[in-house]
């Protein structure tokens, strides 16, 4: 698993490894990266979750299964970790799996 280092801002939301090339301008376009993932544990399986950065994004906490705009979701669990997802408007998609503790 990749360290995440936290920068809350969207200037720091992608990758330095751009994925695709504008083929009109030679532009190149950087996919989405999660910076990190804010675990509270609440007891008795029940957990709340915040992908960041937050921004013009999807997010998904069922390894992207489903999306929702908002970043934070509250879940119950009894799975050591789960997979979470941030789409941005192109569709590209980083995934990253969190150990709940």
């Amino acid at each position: 698993m990749a360290l995440l280092v936290a920068f809350p801002t969207s200037a720091f939301a992608y990758s330095d490894k751009p994925i695709a090339v504008n083929s009109e301008n030679s532009t190149p376009y950087y996919f989405p990266a999660i910076l990190y993932v804010d675990v509270i544990n609440h007891g008795n399986g029940y957990y709340t979750l915040s992908i960041y950065p937050e921004g013009n994004f999807s997010y998904s906490f069922d390894g992207g299964k489903t999306w929702q705009k908002s970043n934070t979701k509250k879940i119950y669990t009894t799975a050591s970790s789960i997979e979470v997802a941030m789409r941005d408007t192109n569709t590209y998609v980083a995934y990253e799996t969190v150990i709940l503790n």
